[in-house]
């Protein structure tokens, strides 16, 4: 499956046209994480969005006491770093 045909399948964006999808797609990099990775920190300086195509991602947030969990986000959701307030 293309990118567009999965950008197409994804709720986020299921009010754009055909081409529309097709012009996003030309701007998606696909990246694939393992298991417990870090995609982001805070502190990080980047203008990506991501959009989860499939699994989990877990946002933390590290504190002096450890890490605390502030959402969980699953497959269609969208993060960048302005969303997570970082």
């Amino acid at each position: 499956m293309d990118i567009a045909e999965r950008l197409s399948r994804l709720e986020v964006f299921s009010h754009l046209s055909l081409p529309q999808i097709e012009q996003l797609a030309l701007c998606v990099t696909q990246a694939v994480f393992d298991d417990g990775e870090t995609i982001l920190k805070e502190g990080d300086s980047t203008v990506e969005a991501y959009v989860i195509d499939g699994g989990r991602v877990r946002i933390l947030r590290e504190t002096a006491y450890g890490q605390y969990p502030l959402a969980t986000l699953g497959t269609g959701d969208i993060f960048e770093l302005n969303f997570l307030g970082f």
